[in-house]
């Protein structure tokens, strides 16, 4: 009989701890992921062992978003979903790019906040309570600012700071000088998120718009753990393309003064050529025409440049096309899965 009662009493102090587990905040770590087969395991490891160090804490959720691998990450995303419910994927039915996935992933987070780290291993899972500690402290949005990376080569480093230093100095004077794409985002925050329709957008520079109370935390980071890096020169410039265009004036406000100041040149060797034509020596007329003709032309060319730049977006926008579709996904709680967004 005694041994009944403890029995009973251990299972309703059991189902006590887990009543108030099921109450704690909802954190969602969402990894947007193309052809990481090699490292989802091993950032899954060190995942769950930061879940569990915090398991008195929070509930964690593990939010993978496959932009339509073709190596066999859908078949280790898979197995990780069978075996833990906390696991949850989406596959993109087409490439759509890291940032479109993250938006997939914000669509479908019903958290009280969310987490966004690669999949690759460089950010390291272990920031994540000192995220968490910001976060509690009243920070909607806390950045992960990079204090040092390790495996990038100096050209890497130099195109990077230059990017960070062109957005801070025409578009969004916030922006950390290293950079930062390692965060944490409030529920809040990611409900206005969700009702931005931008097409060709920075997820980090839409934050940084958007205002809110943030905070930063630095860290080291880290070399891939598997494979080559997917994000190539051609992605990493439409980037710093859609971020200058979207959140500046100043590629088009440089477009007029270069056309000015174009104008004003050709007026002033109009001017040239007359007085020295007044005084009998007229300019020679092939190379001088040449030139002048090249030079406009050249100029003219870089400014339709900017304003196609520009009015592609505008139709991007304009013909509402989905930023991205899904194709399957796994252990998703929200009724998003089966729909895209405008």
């Amino acid at each position: 009989m005694t041994d009944r009662s403890d029995g009973e009493e251990h299972a309703v102090q059991s189902n006590e701890a887990l009543s108030r587990h099921d109450k704690m905040p909802t954190v969602f770590v969402i990894s947007p992921a193309f052809n990481e087969a090699e490292s989802i395991s091993v950032l899954y490891e060190r995942l769950g062992k930061v879940a569990n160090d915090l398991f008195d804490r929070y509930q964690f959720r593990f939010l993978f978003v496959d932009d339509c691998s073709t190596d066999e990450t859908p078949r280790v995303l898979a197995e990780l979903c069978s075996k833990d419910p906390r696991v949850a994927y989406l596959r993109l039915s087409r490439n759509s790019g890291s940032h479109a996935a993250l938006t997939a992933g914000f669509a479908h987070c019903d958290g009280d906040c969310a987490v966004v780290l690669a999949a690759d291993g460089q950010d390291p899972p272990e920031v994540l309570p000192a995220l968490l500690t910001e976060w509690e402290q009243g920070s909607k949005v806390v950045w992960a600012v990079r204090e040092s990376r390790e495996g990038v080569s100096r050209l890497g480093v130099l195109c990077s700071r230059l990017f960070y230093w062109l957005m801070r100095r025409i578009a969004l004077a916030q922006m950390p000088p290293e950079g930062a794409d390692f965060f944490l985002v409030d529920r809040q925050v990611i409900a206005v998120l969700n009702r931005m329709p931008e097409h060709n957008h920075s997820v980090v520079a839409m934050l940084m718009w958007l205002g809110f109370p943030q905070s930063s935390i630095q860290y080291t980071k880290g070399q891939r753990l598997r494979g080559r890096s997917k994000w190539t020169f051609g992605r990493r410039l439409k980037l710093a393309i859609d971020s200058l265009s979207g959140y500046s004036y100043v590629p088009l406000r440089v477009a007029s003064v270069l056309g000015l100041a174009t104008a004003t040149l050709g007026l002033l060797y109009a001017l040239f050529v007359l007085v020295t034509a007044l005084f009998g020596r007229p300019v020679a007329g092939w190379a001088s025409l040449m030139v002048v003709v090249l030079t406009t032309a050249g100029v003219q060319m870089i400014i339709l440049g900017v304003l196609g730049e520009y009015l592609w977006r505008v139709l991007e926008e304009v013909r509402r096309r989905p930023r991205y579709t899904i194709e399957s996904s796994r252990n998703v709680r929200t009724n998003l899965s089966d729909r895209s967004p405008e």
